[in-house]
């Protein structure tokens, strides 16, 4: 139904390249993101940092190997359950998450790509296991400072653990300066 604590959060965001791939040095850059919570029932305001570092394989793909760490604040991910004896069990969301990111992307086109990652992160939920997914879609610059970029992601973990079965991402991107 669409009532997901978080759904419709606007997440701001900015990329500083900080340099070229040069020889063997990998081309790197930072990424960093503050979630707003304007979404149903939300709260807080997180804050991500995610450094990244990309390889050319060929001249259409790329390797990308990067890591986040999230401060997640509010009380968004709290959930209740209950255990086998029927009692109520309030398990406390992780305020502070950290993951490791690695993948592909495959150019179509010049304003065109595929992109698919393995995503190993940190459990949602104090006490759990960490999770593993895999995210798959696109990137699309359809005007010289404009993109939109789609991702889906689907856990590989094949059990009821704190993440997602399925998700998507969409990302409106409008790029400032050189």
């Amino acid at each position: 139904d669409g009532r997901v604590t978080g759904n419709w959060d606007i997440t701001l965001g900015w990329h500083w390249k900080l340099w070229e791939e040069d020889g063997g040095l990998p081309a790197t850059a930072i990424r960093q993101f503050v979630r707003i919570p304007t979404g149903h029932d939300s709260e807080g305001i997180d804050y991500e940092i995610r450094p990244i570092m990309t390889w050319t394989v060929s001249d259409s793909a790329h390797y990308t190997l990067s890591g986040y760490a999230r401060s997640v604040n509010g009380d968004n991910f709290d959930r209740t359950t209950v255990n086998d004896d029927d009692d109520e069990v309030v398990e406390d969301g992780r305020h502070f998450r950290w993951g490791i990111i690695t993948g592909f992307d495959y150019d179509l086109s010049d304003d065109f790509k595929l992109i698919w990652d393995y995503v190993y992160g940190t459990s949602i939920t104090e006490g759990h296991r960490d999770n593993h997914s895999l995210e798959v879609g696109f990137d699309w610059h359809f005007a010289e400072n404009q993109s939109f970029n789609f991702m889906t992601e689907v856990s590989l973990d094949g059990d009821d653990n704190d993440n997602a079965s399925l998700g998507a991402k969409m990302s409106y991107v409008v790029e400032f300066g050189g």
